[in-house]
């Protein structure tokens, strides 16, 4: 299993970590994703496609997130054609918290349903500092726990 990397910060300030990994597309990915595309958006012009492809490497889409980002865009594209920023935009983010932040959010609940609440979280390290993390969030993608190092 790999560990995934913080690799986003949203534009709200909130910190959020992409459930991808940078990397590169397999060229037959690649292919059947254009394929898709073309299938569903047939008036795009060829070079449409080969700007996609630039914006993809350097992105470091690999091709999980390729793949979502093709099928999210034929569910999802304002028809008649997309623009390339529909796929780049593309990603799937996973919410990480500061400890004050999760207790603000249950400063009003009973301490038995803070406690519960609170007990969903599990510290991650994040850029090498604490957050947390939903506990499924942590296994499903197999995010580095945080470790306290006293000597810091």
């Amino acid at each position: 299993m790999q560990e995934y990397a913080p690799t986003t910060l949203s534009k709200q300030g909130k910190h959020e970590i992409s459930i991808y990994k940078p990397g590169t597309i397999n060229p037959n990915i690649l292919g059947s994703g254009i394929k898709m595309i073309m299938q569903a958006f047939p008036k795009l012009p060829a070079g449409w496609y080969s700007v996609l492809k630039e914006m993809l490497k350097d992105e470091e889409f690999n091709d999980e997130r390729f793949s979502d980002s093709v099928k999210s865009l034929i569910k999802n594209c304002p028809y008649p054609e997309p623009a390339i920023a529909n796929i780049i935009g593309y990603d799937k983010t996973i919410k990480v918290f500061l400890w004050n932040e999760l207790l603000e959010k249950t400063k009003e609940d009973s301490p038995q349903t803070r406690a519960e609440y609170l007990n969903n979280f599990i510290a991650i390290d994040f850029y090498g500092e604490q957050r947390f993390a939903r506990k499924e969030d942590v296994e499903r993608y197999n995010l580095k726990k945080w470790h306290y190092n006293k000597d810091k």
